[in-house]
């Protein structure tokens, strides 16, 4: 799957698995490290279980955007890994939307749809 850049202030990482997810998430926080210009959502409609590392480089990301005035969210969350958020607490942190499409109206719309 990959990393995809929808227009210049917005970048869709849609990984094919956990294992993907881990290596795209290091790559969009190094990018956005060095250039923190886009909003990001993070497409989970493939990604069956995430692991600790996941998490913790979410976390990372979600800082370092808020420190920019930038946006994380997360769509096609199933309902398993969204428990995971919930007993962990970060669902009050980050933001959950049902779909790509939802997380693009969120953004350009600056709002929070609710999953």
């Amino acid at each position: 799957m990959g990393i995809e850049k929808l227009h210049d202030n917005i970048a869709v990482v849609h990984p094919s698995n956990h294992m993907e997810l881990t290596d795209e998430l290091a790559t969009i926080n190094e990018m956005v490290s060095k250039n923190s210009g886009s909003d990001i959502i993070v497409d989970f409609s493939q990604v069956e279980i995430i692991t600790s590392l996941n998490i913790c480089n979410l976390m990372i990301l979600h800082k370092m955007l808020n420190e920019h005035n930038h946006r994380l969210l997360l769509c096609n969350v199933s309902m398993l890994t969204k428990c995971i958020f919930v007993v962990t607490g970060l669902d009050k942190i980050l933001t959950f939307v049902k779909n790509r499409a939802a997380a693009m109206s969120a953004l350009t719309h600056n709002t929070n749809e609710p999953c």
